[in-house]
Order: structure tokens, then sequence, then C-alpha cells
């Protein structure tokens, strides 16, 4: 399993992280100066295949950061493809993906909005720098010479948290379990700047607003985690998978806990009875979260976690001692 990377690729991956700092400033900033005035924008949208859906979600990015929405809109073209992939463990196909090489949205016969919303927040969240070959997409930061990849899954998750948060539950349950641990940081990250870490691709920045409250091998081991979960979650076979995704989603919960207990521990003058209160609930909801337009829970049918392992885990990490924050980059 993925927890506890050794030393050796922590490192690898901070000085991978590093060198992308430097390039993803230079390419963000060049990507500042293209023009991006709202009616050329609509012209470009105008003349796509799906102008409805795309003004949606440009009307939701332009509230934040539209920059490289618009650069990769331009060129942006669709295909109709027949490959599906089904998912045992969620009963899932895939009906659409993003290419960023070719910057282009496949979509299968039996897609739905809420499939194109989220390949959409793709376009508008990836940096492709082909000369490097290093797409950084989101949350997501891939190296194809090194062949370090990192934030699939919290990428995913909060892709998909964006679509259900601003456009509806989506009925597929896409990422249900990444969705909810993406829901989970914007309790620890105002959820402003969360989106717009995401919008301009940077992981790196994310990592540092996690290191206000946690150390940064705690946070790549996280987000390692998350990527093992997702993967499993989408290789799965049989049930058989089930008990390393529980062991796994125990470790990401831990993270979760302690980084949102050191973030209330660092507010002057929180009472011990709130604080405490303030950590029960947030526990409780790692099973669970709930989105505008629904008017129910959405709860992960599979059940991985039960009530009491939770309780466990708020107790453990209500006993402990806070954790030091360490940055190193």
């Amino acid at each position: 399993m993925c927890n506890n990377a050794n030393s050796q690729i922590i490192e690898q991956i901070k000085n991978d992280l590093k060198y992308y700092k430097e390039i993803h400033n230079n390419t963000y900033s060049e990507l500042k100066k293209e023009t991006t005035n709202e009616k050329n924008i609509q012209e470009i949208i105008s003349k796509k295949t799906y102008p409805e859906q795309i003004r949606k979600v440009n009307a939701n990015i332009s509230e934040i950061n539209n920059i490289i929405f618009y650069h990769n809109l331009k060129n942006l073209t669709f295909k109709t493809y027949r490959l599906q992939h089904f998912n045992y463990l969620t009963k899932n196909n895939i009906a659409a993906t993003y290419n960023p090489i070719e910057n282009k949205i496949y979509l299968t016969k039996n897609w739905i909005d809420t499939d194109l919303y989220h390949e959409l927040f793709h376009v508008g969240s990836t940096i492709t720098f082909k000369e490097l070959n290093i797409i950084a997409s989101g949350f997501q930061y891939k190296n194809k010479t090194n062949g370090y990849l990192i934030g699939t899954g919290i990428n995913e998750g909060y892709t998909q948290h964006l679509v259900n948060k601003n456009f509806g539950y989506d009925r597929r349950k896409s990422y249900l379990l990444e969705s909810i641990i993406a829901d989970k940081l914007e309790k620890i990250i105002d959820p402003e700047e969360l989106k717009k870490l995401y919008l301009t691709a940077d992981l790196h920045r994310l990592i540092e607003e996690l290191n206000n409250y946690n150390t940064i091998d705690n946070i790549i081991n996280f987000i390692l985690e998350v990527d093992y979960v997702q993967n499993l979650i989408k290789l799965s076979k049989s049930k058989d998978d089930i008990p390393a995704i529980q062991e796994s989603l125990l470790n990401i919960y831990y993270f979760l806990g302690t980084t949102y207990y050191n973030k209330l521990n660092s507010i002057p003058i929180m009472p011990t009875n709130i604080k405490n209160n303030e950590m029960k609930n947030f526990m409780n909801s790692l099973n669970k979260v709930t989105y505008p337009y629904s008017s129910e829970y959405i709860e992960t049918s599979l059940h991985f976690i039960k009530n009491d392992e939770i309780g466990e885990l708020l107790n453990q990490i209500i006993n402990q001692n806070k954790q030091k924050s360490i940055s190193i980059f």
C-alpha cells in the first residue's frame, strides 16, 4: 500500500515540485498576457459544439480566474468515442475524458451534462508543458520524463466537488469518496482560495497552505494515499480490494482530522468545548457530504468506514500533542 512513502520518494517529489514552481510561475505569467475580455470569450464559445454547457462553466470559473480556461478553450475540440471503463465498486462507466495533449474532450454516446462539466473544469485548470513532458492539471502534477505522478485523487475529487456544488449532485456518484475528501479540504483552506489554486494548477501552493497546519512529509503522504485509494477503486475487480481501501481511508481521515485540529488550535481563545465539538462534527462528516440543490445527504453507499472507527480516530486526535509545522520549501 501507499501509506508512509519512503523518504527518498518524498524528497524526489519535493525537488520536482520546486522545479515545477519555477516553470509554473513563468508560464502562468505569459498566459496572463493573453486577451481574456468577455466579448472574445463569448465569441469563441458560440462557435463550439456545446456552447450552453461551456457558458455555464465559464461563468463559474470567471468568478475566480478564467486565464487557463480561455487559453485552452480557443483550440478545444470534441470527439465521440465508444470506449467505456466499467467500475466494479461504483457500478459506473466512464462517459467522458479530457486529453490535455490533444486538448480534446472525448464523450461517449451516453454522456450527461455533469460529465461534460467535469471535463470542462479540467480544461479550465490544465497547463501543458509539451517541451518539458510535464502536465499540471488542477492539483495533479505529472512528469512524463521521470514518471512522477501525484495528486490525481484530490484533483478528480475536487473537480467533481465543483460540479456537485455548482451544478447539482451527479446521479452517477462519480468520484464520490474523492469528492468527500475534497469537500473537507474546504474546512481547512478558504474555499475561494482553494478554487483559485485549482484554477491556476498550483499544487505547490496547495501544499504550502496545508503546511500551515501539518508537515510537508505528512501532506505528500496524504496526497499519495488519496491517489492510491482512487486507483484501487478505479481498477477494482472484486470486493477483495475493500480492506486495503479501508486501511488507506483511515490514514486519510487521520490526516484530515489532525490537520483540521491543528487549524482549530491556531485560532486564539477558542474554548476547548467548542473546539472539540467542531472536531466531532468534522469527523462525523467524513462519510457524507451535502450539496446545494440536493435535499438529502450524499453518502457513500459502500460504507467503507464504520462510525465507531471514526470515533476512535477522533479520540486519538484530540488526545495527541499538536504537530509542529515545518516549512521546507
